[in-house]
């Protein structure tokens, strides 16, 4: 069902977005462990052939409260975990050089189709 061909996820105009994550530093041991995770939700159109969940993408208006470590209003921060708006976003394949961390190059990111 899914594909294991890579494909970058953008927002129509390519403007910038940020993706919900939660960080906690456990001070049980010798020293510090400092952890973070990327939360997940339930594909959009766009992302639902590719994988069966995404990271969950905050709208702008959001950042601040989530951001906020004093906010804490839970049914409201749970409201966020949402699938994005699927006619906010667009896709398209990239190279297989995506898959090594050795590989830092711009072209690695541009359409397929253009390589």
């Amino acid at each position: 069902m899914f594909t294991n061909l890579p494909y970058r996820f953008i927002m129509k105009g390519e403007k910038p977005f940020a993706f919900a994550g939660i960080w906690e530093t456990w001070t049980k041991g010798k020293s510090p462990l400092h952890s973070c995770s990327i939360l997940t939700t339930q594909p959009n159109g766009v992302t639902k052939s590719v994988h069966d969940r995404m990271p969950v993408i905050l709208h702008e208006k959001d950042y601040d409260i989530w951001m906020d470590p004093g906010y804490d209003d839970i049914s409201s921060l749970k409201e966020l975990l949402v699938p994005y708006e699927k006619e906010e976003m667009d896709k398209y394949r990239v190279s297989t050089m995506v898959n090594s961390s050795r590989n830092d190059l711009a072209e690695m990111i541009s359409p397929l189709n253009s390589l």
